[in-house]
């Protein structure tokens, strides 16, 4: 009788981000990427359910708790003997979780500069037919754009474009971002122009509602990314 071992069960990180936010689909991204299969994503907004999350490991990047809640998950996780910790920038909660040694917070990085320097493994993305691979030794633009929201780091790069290239011309998908990742930021703020452009095109082509005290004759009304784009922003 031939006995078959059973194969060994991959233990799954559930980690938990903000949903609808570049932050929050960055730190996701940084996720997948170093832990592969070993996790599952949640993305979590206001009203939302925190998973079960019995006996699995748990990380929280950029989203804040009560004290109640996280004392709770903190302790069903030593109970099981699994991994929790939270990582957060609120200010808020640097006061409402002190003292709780699962947490961390640092109001000067962004919950996905937080993931990249706890999981910080071998960081690689594969692009193309070919499959292409690229190796990060260090942190992706990325991270660095998700940290620019105070202090902005490339002055003769514009954060308007960059931002209208990333919300419109990539996928919230892995594959996507994985491309996004290895692409460089003058090329990134060229194709945030080109689709401002093309977006205006189509308002000067098509029928457009009448505004006093633009001139002569009627024009199109502009949408707001449009006259920040005119203005330089």
């Amino acid at each position: 009788m031939v006995v078959r071992k059973k194969k060994a069960r991959i233990k799954v990180k559930i980690v938990i981000v903000e949903k609808d936010k570049i932050e929050g689909y960055a730190a996701a991204w940084v996720a997948k990427r170093m832990l592969k299969n070993e996790c599952q994503i949640v993305f979590f907004g206001p009203g939302d359910k925190l998973p079960d999350t019995t006996k699995q490991d748990l990380l929280i990047f950029g989203i804040s708790f009560s004290r109640s809640v996280v004392e709770k998950l903190a302790k069903q996780a030593s109970a099981d003997h699994c991994e929790f910790r939270m990582f957060d920038n609120d200010f808020k909660a640097k006061s409402e979780l002190a003292g709780i040694k699962e947490v961390k917070v640092n109001m000067n990085q962004t919950p996905a500069r937080m993931a990249w320097e706890y999981l910080r493994a071998d960081f690689r993305v594969k692009i193309g037919p070919s499959k292409h691979e690229f190796h990060f030794s260090s942190s992706p633009w990325i991270i660095d754009y998700s940290d620019n929201s105070q202090l902005w780091r490339w002055p003769t790069l514009s954060p308007f474009f960059i931002k209208t290239a990333i919300d419109n011309c990539y996928k919230r998908e892995l594959e996507s971002w994985d491309e996004l990742a290895t692409r460089d930021l003058a090329v990134i703020v060229e194709q945030g122009k080109e689709f401002i452009k093309n977006k205006n095109k189509e308002e000067e082509n098509a029928p457009g509602e009448t505004v006093a005290g633009e001139g002569e004759g009627n024009k199109p009304v502009r949408r707001q990314a449009a006259r920040k784009a005119k203005a330089g922003e």
